[in-house]
């Protein structure tokens, strides 16, 4: 089994209705390294640099869309682009609104204001096959093929 580390943030949604945005990320002393020193350095700790959501009590989940980062957390981060404009006035705000930039915004606001979870996988010690069911093989023998168990 291997251990990997997942950056957590649940955004409420309605009484009960609440989804969970996580990032994995491979190195878990280069992301402590990151947050207490340079958090506008790159962030080459996160895995696949993506932004998984589970809705409900879910653990894993899928790929959150652009629309759904954008609807989520623009008004999350619209106050860190408030302080970001007020250290730097340069800044090219069509830059801010591309879905790469936006991305790498909720990616930084999950890693300083999520929790940090580690859990273990088997995902390598894992068999395609259905071991309950048995092994499966193709009888081609008489009027047509089926497929009986082991």
């Amino acid at each position: 089994m291997s251990e990997f580390t997942r950056i957590v943030y649940d955004v409420k949604k309605g009484p009960k209705d609440t989804q969970t945005y996580s990032v994995i990320i491979d190195d878990v002393k280069a992301y402590e390294g990151w947050k207490e020193n340079d958090t506008t350095g790159p962030m080459t700790f996160v895995a696949d640099f993506d932004v998984f959501v589970a809705k409900g009590h879910g653990v894993s989940g899928d790929h959150a869309s652009a629309q759904d980062l954008e609807n989520t957390f623009s008004p999350l981060l619209k106050g860190e682009k408030e302080k970001a404009e007020e250290e730097d006035e340069e800044e090219d705000s069509k830059a801010r609104t591309t879905k790469k930039k936006l991305k790498e915004d909720v990616i930084r606001f999950i890693l300083l204001e999520g929790s940090e979870h580690r859990s273990q996988s088997n995902a390598n010690d894992r068999n395609d096959r259905n071991v309950a069911g048995g092994g499966m093989r193709m009888d081609v023998r008489g009027s047509g093929a089926q497929m009986t168990g082991a």
